[in-house]
């Protein structure tokens, strides 16, 4: 029974967390209140409370909660610098699977497109740029990589264009989600081949480099 408890106890937090991201997308985070976050869920406000001691902690379990979906998901972020055929699918995956999964989607349109960084919330907005920050310095690494293993040019910067590979990842994020968090075939197309031009300008030319050497 006890186990039964806790269980239901997770699952009314992960309920309040969804009608949360529901209400900040929908009305923003400052027009949103716990008591519209619990007319959402059909708890009363004391239950929003027991889990919860305010809109800035939810909002902060909410984050919690994308990180950990993200360390989930996406696994190979976190291992050994890949190839640069790896790396590709790596990125493509992370758009995919964010686009497809309408809570990591929501939360994305949230914080790209629709968020009021205001003051109180000025440590989400520095964790989110950090996070962003993170993903450049790994994209730098795996690029100096392929530098090292002949797959990628030498004249490429790898801090320079990690950075722009996370630009580039947001900015498809960001527009494919712009009409709502349901994307279209055709938007799917688009960020396919944004990320195929983007790679394939790092590769390095055969002929190029044997011409070079001769």
């Amino acid at each position: 029974m006890a186990r039964r408890t806790k269980e239901e106890a997770e699952q009314t937090r992960r309920d309040i967390l969804e009608a949360a991201l529901d209400e900040f997308y929908e009305c923003g985070y400052t027009n949103s209140t716990l008591n519209s976050i619990a007319k959402r869920t059909g708890f009363t406000k004391g239950a929003i409370y027991w889990h919860f001691k305010n809109k800035k902690d939810l909002f902060q379990a909410l984050y919690s909660e994308i990180v950990s979906l993200e360390d989930h998901s996406y696994p190979g972020f976190h291992e050994l610098y890949p190839t640069l055929s790896e790396l590709q699918h790596l990125t493509m995956s992370f758009l995919e699977k964010t686009l497809n999964d309408q809570f990591l989607s929501k939360y994305y349109a949230l914080v790209l497109l629709r968020m009021e960084w205001t003051e109180d919330l000025k440590p989400f907005r520095d964790q989110f740029l950090k996070e962003s920050r993170d993903m450049a310095i790994y994209y730098r690494g795996a690029l100096q990589a392929c530098i090292e293993r002949g797959e990628v040019s030498r004249h490429i910067q790898p801090a320079s264009t990690g950075a722009a590979l996370v630009s580039l990842q947001n900015g498809l994020l960001a527009d494919a989600l712009f009409e709502g968090e349901q994307v279209s075939p055709e938007q799917f197309k688009v960020i396919t081949a944004g990320i195929e031009v983007f790679f394939r300008g790092l590769a390095v030319s055969r002929i190029g480099e044997s011409e070079g050497n001769t």
